[in-house]
């Protein structure tokens, strides 16, 4: 099923489309997915064609929109292009033929490879710019992302220790799954992660080491989260931050209240969000724990920007920017620096905005932080873009593109060629 191989906000894209394809039955409209994987591009295809009014339509020749005017179909046609063998020579037809779309009315729906999607876009662009909507998909499904797992050095690494080891002692052995978990999520594995966190959570459990379980429970939210099933997410950091006040884990309380922070500004609760951000900045400043006061100021700081209050969200950055400093977190320097650079993008105030995000950008060259490059060359080109000057937005979102591209950020690709 489509589910298994997909995030839980990726399957929200699903019904923007048949809101779409319902909203605009009487006109035409035009949909152009990317996937990742035959796999995926088979169940999307399967997907719409479980649909009464959508029809498979398998192209005669490379002129797809000449032939459909020969025959008009009041269907909705959806056309699997994945790795076809002529995929150029037919994206310079549609370029040249996309104005049939309108004329004819024609309601098409296209599944492409991922590079097909990127080849359009960067080469027959007018005709991409027609479309009523447009997403790159990524296959989670746990047969692909174990295929992926050779292709980063410490999470196979990880897996490596933890399957030579023998005969250890529960907590050793719950510190092996929990690095897999760990380096897994760094990727972005997400079912993999889960996969290893589950594995040392039931092992933490059978054993009672409850400092270890609400560890583990707060990964798995983050999992959650970053899967976009926030209710999920938030339960589990509810059970971590409960076991971290019984074991009386102060850092840990902390680190709960701000993650819990951080869900309900995703779920737009900007109010519980920011009451929770404050907890977890008490804490930290009551046991003197500097980074993390940072962190929580910076996070305070993009609830007021959220809210509009950019007055008081320019007030929070800069004092944890001054704290990075001070102690010498050139990371936690940069991120600050960015966002920084953000507020004054908002206030209009373009000049400032542009001096913060490069010398974000200079430090995070410097100490090779690559997908902290990539959003800041995204974040130089929108200012570029907002001062009028497309050349250079061009040029930096080009360049943005580029490394997402080497680093494998999918939904970052996606991001970046709707810059572009």
């Amino acid at each position: 099923m489509l589910k298994e191989y997909l995030t839980s906000s990726e399957h929200l894209m699903f019904k923007r489309i048949d809101k779409l394809l319902t909203l605009r039955k009487n006109t035409s409209s035009l949909i152009l997915l990317g996937v990742n994987s035959n796999a995926l591009a088979r169940e999307v295809k399967k997907y719409f064609l479980n649909k009464e009014e959508i029809k498979e339509y398998n192209p005669h020749s490379k002129n797809i929109l000449l032939d459909l005017i020969k025959e008009p179909s009041k269907d909705i046609l959806l056309i699997n292009l994945y790795e076809h063998k002529n995929i150029k020579q037919i994206s310079q037809n549609l370029q040249f033929s996309r104005d049939f779309i309108p004329e004819y009315k024609l309601k098409l729906i296209f599944i492409f490879d991922k590079e097909s999607l990127e080849y359009i876009i960067e080469n027959c662009f007018d005709f991409y710019s027609t479309n009523s909507f447009s997403y790159q998909f990524t296959d989670h499904s746990y047969t692909f992302e174990r295929s992926q797992i050779v292709t980063n050095s410490k999470l196979s690494d990880a897996i490596k220790r933890y399957e030579k080891s023998q005969n250890l002692k529960p907590k050793l052995e719950i510190e092996l799954l929990f690095n897999v978990g760990k380096e897994a999520y760094a990727i972005s594995n997400l079912e993999l992660s889960m996969e290893y966190y589950q594995k040392s959570e039931k092992l933490a459990r059978e054993n009672n080491l409850n400092f270890e379980i609400s560890a583990i429970l707060g990964n798995i939210g983050l999992i959650y989260q970053a899967k976009g099933d926030l209710d999920q997410a938030l339960k589990y950091q509810k059970e971590s931050l409960q076991i971290e006040k019984e074991i009386g884990h102060t850092q840990g309380i902390a680190n709960s209240l701000g993650n819990i922070g951080n869900i309900y500004s995703h779920k737009g609760d900007l109010d519980q969000a920011l009451k929770y951000q404050k907890e977890s900045l008490q804490i930290q400043k009551e046991i003197g724990y500097t980074q993390g006061i940072a962190s929580s100021l910076g996070n305070i700081g993009l609830i007021y920007q959220a809210k509009g209050d950019l007055d008081q969200a320019l007030k929070y950055q800069k004092e944890s920017l001054q704290i990075q400093k001070e102690i010498g977190y050139t990371q936690g320097i940069a991120s600050s620096l960015g966002n920084i650079g953000l507020i004054y993008q908002a206030k209009g105030d373009l000049d400032q905005a542009l001096k913060y995000q490069k010398e974000s950008l200079q430090i995070q060259k410097e100490i090779g932080h690559t997908q902290g490059i990539a959003n800041s060359l995204g974040n130089i080109g929108n200012i570029y873009q907002a001062k009028g000057d497309l050349d250079q937005a061009l040029k930096y979102q080009k360049e943005s593109l580029q490394i997402k591209k080497e680093i494998g950020h999918t939904q970052g690709i996606a991001n970046s060629l709707g810059n572009i």
